[in-house]
């Protein structure tokens, strides 16, 4: 592993070479990256009070070219022309990234949103979530709220747009502010704490925008999502949309239904989750039915929030069950219900996106006593009409 003392060497070497075009340096680091790359809250034994250029006027905004790319075990840059190539050998579960060294940029300035135009390809046509994240030069990782997309299995590139007007916050190790004036790498995750990834995602523009740019066309970029229906039944051995944290051991059965195992789940707020088939209108359709029972010592407290295409969940009001046993027909049907006060309160105040519905988030006993157990979950569905349920109230 490369030990903290040689970091500044290697970016010291970077910014002197990367007059060029774009250029690629493996770094053999283990996981313990993210919390050990950093040197904490001086650099180079000084203090950083200057701010960074601002992103927007550094090569006009373009962040792929003359950069120093890194990866880390697991993934490989493939030469291409135009662009960028990674490829992926069962990369996701363990959150490990590939990134570039930036020059100190400035993204608080001015809201900028990043235009990415990539593709993808896999043998097994599955596509991955590319998630985003920035780190200050003090080592703040804004991890709090990572932007990202679904990169499309295709022969043809698309554009995939990264909101960056509200990531600034940490969230692990421990909760602090990032100093988005002094932004000096960039971090993408595949699958971050989901399924394994093996295929190759290319990349041959990253632009830094305004964001107003993209708001005249906001609604025709990412349309509404479907007002209702099946999200999820289990017919078939197939949780490629599924993610855990370390609490939770997810698998399929033959019963058709979902096993959650819970190892000391709830004191550190570990999740499982679900990236919707389709994007779900709640605003239309705003009750979710989840048919589940559990097995153990005591009844845990099931929560569930929505989460938008930027990222923003519902934790404002956290709609929560605590769990029951039904001795006759096993399961039980639990409502969770988005119509009103549907809002994100950390790690900033922010609206949720109720037409624009992306992901679940299962949450067990969220901040309370661990709870071992498990939890089995036979159907997901998102049910009535908002125009329906007024008539009959």
């Amino acid at each position: 592993m490369i030990q903290k003392g040689y970091i500044y060497i290697i970016t010291l070497v970077s910014m002197l070479i990367c007059a060029c075009g774009i250029q690629f340096h493996p770094i053999a680091l283990e996981h313990t990256y993210m919390t050990s790359i950093h040197p904490g809250e001086e650099v180079q034994g000084e203090k950083i009070v200057a701010s960074g250029k601002p992103v927007l006027r550094h090569n006009n905004g373009n962040l792929l070219r003359n950069l120093n790319w890194w990866a880390l075990q697991g993934i490989d840059m493939v030469p291409v022309r135009g662009g960028i190539a990674f490829d992926f050998d069962k990369i996701g579960p363990n959150y490990t990234p590939f990134g570039a060294d930036l020059p100190l940029l400035d993204f608080a300035y001015e809201p900028v949103v990043i235009r990415m135009r990539a593709r993808s390809e896999s043998t097994d046509g599955s596509e991955p979530i590319l998630s985003l994240q920035f780190d200050d030069s003090e080592g703040v990782q804004a991890n709090a709220s990572r932007p990202e997309a679904v990169i499309k299995a295709s022969e043809n590139f698309a554009d995939y747009y990264f909101d960056c007007s509200d990531m600034w916050f940490q969230q692990w190790p421990e909760r602090k502010e990032v100093n988005a004036t002094i932004i000096n790498k960039a971090l993408f995750f595949v699958n971050p704490g989901g399924v394994a990834y093996t295929g190759r995602i290319h990349i041959s523009e990253i632009q830094a925008l305004p964001i107003d740019s993209l708001l005249v066309n906001l609604h025709l970029i990412i349309p509404p999502g479907e007002p209702g229906g099946l999200i999820a039944d289990f017919s078939s051995n197939n949780l490629g949309d599924w993610w855990n944290s370390n609490n939770y051991v997810l698998s399929w059965r033959s019963d058709l239904t979902l096993r959650v195992q819970c190892i000391q789940a709830g004191p550190g707020f570990g999740a499982f989750g679900l990236r919707l088939p389709y994007k779900m209108n709640v605003k239309k359709a705003h009750t979710i039915i989840v048919r589940a029972r559990y097995e153990g010592d005591t009844p845990p407290d099931l929560r569930l929030d929505i989460v938008d295409y930027k990222g923003h969940l519902s934790n404002g009001n956290p709609q929560v069950h605590t769990m029951k046993v039904d001795e006759e027909f096993g399961f039980v049907e639990y409502e969770y219900v988005f119509k009103d006060d549907v809002y994100q309160e950390h790690p900033i105040r922010r609206d949720v996106d109720r037409e624009r519905i992306t992901n679940l988030l299962f949450f067990v006993n969220p901040g309370q006593d661990p709870w071992s157990g498990t939890i089995f979950i036979d159907s997901i569905e998102c049910i009535g009409a908002e125009s329906e349920i007024d008539t009959i109230e």
